[in-house]
């Protein structure tokens, strides 16, 4: 089993990211995946 963690980045969707914004309390999501590729599970994750 692997633990995946998706960051939602701004900056890399096309989107400007204003002077000073800080990006660094975006949220992430983590996922469990088996290792043929299956998700087993999901869990929304903010830092």
């Amino acid at each position: 089993m692997y633990i995946v963690r998706i960051n939602q980045r701004l900056d890399k969707c096309g989107w400007t990211v204003p002077p000073g914004f800080s990006t660094d309390a975006d949220w992430a999501e983590l996922y469990a995946v088996s290792q043929d590729g299956r998700v087993l599970a999901r869990y929304p994750f903010a830092p």
